[in-house]
């Protein structure tokens, strides 16, 4: 009988040994599998942030040539309306000039 119990204690002692090993080939699976699934999550939110960045940068480009357009536009009115008045002013400083010239020097 002794032998018996021996033999069982050895068997289940097998048996916990691949209980074990068992369990650590599985702990390990499961492990690479969670970091393959956490590898993917974090490039899809990388490649989402990358996306979401590229819009927004767009989009505030966008704003910004429209701001600038606007403000050309502005700008080129401003100057075409202060080219006429200037225009204006020029014709009439242009003729007091010649008119002082011919006054002093004459038609010499």
């Amino acid at each position: 009988m002794p032998t018996d119990i021996a033999q069982e204690l050895r068997q289940a002692e097998e048996t916990a040994k691949k209980l074990v090993e068992d369990a650590k080939v599985k702990a390990n699976s499961i492990l690479e599998e969670a970091r393959a699934k956490a590898d993917e999550i974090l490039k899809d939110a990388k490649a989402k942030a990358r996306n979401h960045y590229r819009e927004i940068v767009q989009k505030a480009q966008a704003e910004a040539e429209e701001r600038a357009r606007t403000l050309i536009e502005e700008g080129k009115k401003r100057i075409s309306s202060q080219r006429n008045d200037y225009a204006a002013k020029v014709d009439k400083v242009a003729a007091l000039v010649v008119e002082e010239v011919m006054k002093r020097y004459g038609n010499s």
